[in-house]
């Protein structure tokens, strides 16, 4: 199986607008990923526009939004892999 590489970038929201053309590399798979919990309802999503993934689960109420952070990143990996 080859070896893939990854590269994790966190620009702030300054630099996404600012310099976005620059911190995306040419044939790179941009993923963005939310984690959220808002009054009773924790919740995890990801999307990608090339290739077209997305997807969202409902997550147990007790669930921090650390904890729905890293259930969204672990969700967008496993269907990127």
């Amino acid at each position: 199986m080859p070896k893939k590489t990854f590269k994790v970038i966190t620009p702030s929201r300054a630099e996404w607008g600012e310099r976005a053309e620059e911190i995306i590399e040419s044939g790179a798979v941009n993923f963005f990923t939310d984690g959220s919990h808002v009054n009773e309802t924790s919740s995890a999503g990801y999307y990608c526009e090339e290739p077209q993934l997305r997807g969202s689960v409902a997550l147990d109420t007790n669930t921090s939004v650390f904890q729905a952070e890293i259930a969204a990143i672990s969700l967008g990996i496993q269907e990127l892999v």
